[in-house]
């Protein structure tokens, strides 16, 4: 049977204690340990106190088995710790929005928002009206130049209303991009739903159920960023990160 090398660290006295008993059984090592081990995961094992290092030969399966579970264990652990950080974190800007009163300069600064972005879009429609005002004049201007009484020539022409296209297509771009942008942008109706539904969300996350918990972290956070040293950190979708004195 192919065997592995397993090396562990256990309770001084006990390492006494199996070297006595191995001695008196005039068993080895390695079939001592690998008894003990399957009798691991029916039983469950516990270690404390100082330990010395000892090495040990096992099957190929057991190993696979031991390996296995080491890698289900640091998974667990990994999940619930990186768990218990994010409520940690979740429950200090809790804390923070309860005692946040509702600022009303964010309407303020929404209606400044607004303000210049009905600004920049009346620019643009002036500008694709120009745009396309300048192509008109160079089409009108096909006419002229066939009836002689144009001073463009046909080729000088062509490439005016070339150029003219192209700048109505720039701006009408440009127009459109602007329309996208605003429609994902927050009014100022909807600035104190979300300030009371986060509050709301504060109050009701200590007794909510699991799933209930998960259904809110779900709608606030837009993701949770794991690091170096498993630092953690959460980063709250834009409205509600508003309200918030600064980012966790």
């Amino acid at each position: 049977m192919e065997t592995k090398g397993v090396t562990c660290k256990i309770p001084l006295d006990l390492h006494n204690r199996i070297t006595e008993e191995i001695r008196q059984k005039e068993s080895t090592m390695s079939k001592f340990i690998e008894q003990i081990i399957l009798e691991h995961y029916a039983k469950g094992v516990a270690t404390m106190g100082k330990t010395r290092t000892m090495a040990f030969q096992v099957s190929e399966e057991l190993f696979q088995q031991i390996k296995e579970y080491l890698a289900r264990y640091e998974q667990t652990y990994l999940a619930e710790r990186v768990d218990g950080v994010v409520l940690a974190l979740v429950d200090q800007m809790f804390q923070q929005i309860k005692q946040e009163p509702y600022d009303r300069s964010i309407e303020q600064r929404i209606r400044q928002q607004d303000a210049e972005w009905n600004r920049k879009k009346q620019a643009a429609e002036k500008k694709i009206q120009a745009a396309r005002h300048k192509q008109q004049r160079y089409e009108e201007e096909i006419v002229r130049c066939l009836d002689g009484q144009s001073a463009f020539s046909e080729a000088t022409l062509a490439r005016l209303i070339q150029q003219a296209e192209a700048e109505v297509q720039q701006v009408k771009n440009e127009y459109t991009a602007l329309l996208k942008d605003n429609s994902s942008r927050t009014t100022v109706q909807q600035i104190r739903k979300y300030y009371d539904e986060f509050l709301d969300w504060a109050n009701e996350f200590d007794l909510a159920s699991i799933p209930r918990k998960r259904t809110i972290l779900a709608q606030l956070l837009e993701r949770v960023e794991l690091g170096r040293g498993y630092q953690v950190r959460i980063v709250v979708r834009g409205s509600y990160r508003q309200f918030l004195a600064a980012q966790m």
